[in-house]
């Protein structure tokens, strides 16, 4: 059965408004340690195009989003109004919405001029983001509660006026980072709780995407991008301070591929070389994107998630594939009816 979505708008109090249903060329994103967002676009003719319209005049809109799973609607999505885009010509008018979850409002708050986690007595990079997020709050709401924040690496970072969005992708990209989660909540005031984990997801055996003849045959299109190795990394701080670092078995057999990287308000090496060793790829990684057809393929969040590892298949003449890959992106689209037309479905091989 294909699912379908309910979609509601709400003012900036948590006051229903409106359901979304004369939307139309609606998609939903999801990415690994990045916000879900959901996209659509409202002819201005709708009754809803008023609603969101008064909306907007009073404060930042909400969004639900239910997902119809086995019979139940399960909330899927909770996010903030982002800056929309409106059209005109002879045949109408239309505004072209999207919504956010709130790990995206991170990226519209800063620390003090100087801020010390350190010093404040908070080392653990997990319980450093909890505490960056915790600080926004107090000023001004950022509509994410932390939650369980697993225990990950010790860190020595200082920040002056940094995005606390940028702050929080640079501890989980460094050498033995972290994941993220966010579960959305249905209260206006904390739109969701976000967690801290070691690694997201798991190994989900019977998540299985496969195209081509003697598979199961249920993507209906899948496309391999090979990216190049990255056996020579560079990462340049403040204040002079760099770090070079290299892998001397990989240049010898694919040669050097050198990658820059700036991280202008770290003077700490340690920082620096932790981002360079992350940044560090011996071997080709692979991105393969599957069109996967929903009523044969397995479900997102039912069946796997962002961050799981899946097994795929692909064998159509020369392009073969069986082995196993991380989820790292899903990209869903809804018809008018709200009723799921096609998963997209990107997955990290790491050759390493």
């Amino acid at each position: 059965m294909v699912a379908q979505w309910t979609l509601i708008l709400r003012s900036h109090t948590g006051s229903v408004l409106t359901e979304l249903i004369d939307s139309r060329d609606i998609g939903i994103s999801r990415e690994l340690n990045r916000p879900m967002d959901i996209g659509g676009t409202l002819d201005q003719s709708s009754p809803q195009a008023v609603k969101y319209q008064d909306a907007l005049g009073n404060g930042i809109p909400q969004l639900l989003g239910y997902r119809e799973e086995s019979g139940t609607k399960t909330l899927r999505f909770a996010g903030l109004w982002t800056p929309d885009t409106e059209d005109a010509d002879p045949n109408g008018a239309a505004i072209n919405w999207t919504f956010r979850d709130p790990l995206a409002t991170l990226d519209q708050r800063v620390t003090a001029e100087l801020y010390d986690p350190v010093g404040l007595g908070f080392t653990d990079a997990g319980e450093i983001l909890e505490a960056l997020i915790d600080n926004a709050n107090t000023d001004s709401n950022t509509f994410l509660a932390t939650g369980d924040i697993e225990a990950t690496v010790d860190r020595d970072v200082t920040y002056e006026w940094k995005s606390i969005g940028e702050a929080g992708r640079e501890l989980q990209e460094l050498d033995l980072g972290f994941d993220v989660t966010v579960t959305p909540s249905t209260s206006a005031s904390t739109l969701g709780t976000l967690a801290v984990v070691a690694d997201a997801g798991g190994f989900v055996e019977a998540a299985r995407f496969a195209h081509g003849g003697g598979t199961q045959d249920n993507c209906q299109q899948v496309s391999r991008e090979r990216r190049a190795p990255r056996n020579h990394v560079i990462v340049i701080g403040d204040q002079g301070v760099s770090v070079e670092v290299s892998d001397t078995a990989s240049i010898a057999v694919y040669g050097k591929w050198t990658h820059v990287e700036n991280l202008t308000d770290q003077v700490d090496a340690d920082v620096l070389l932790g981002r360079g060793q992350s940044l560090l790829r011996p071997n080709p990684i692979e991105i393969v994107t599957f069109t996967a057809e929903p009523a044969l393929a397995p479900q997102p969040w039912e069946d796997y998630d962002i961050g799981d590892t899946v097994p795929i298949y692909v064998n159509r003449d020369a392009f073969q594939a069986d082995t196993t890959a991380r989820v790292i992106g899903i990209s869903i689209d809804l018809d008018d009816d709200l009723r799921e037309t096609s998963h997209v479905i990107q997955v990290e091989k790491d050759n390493s």
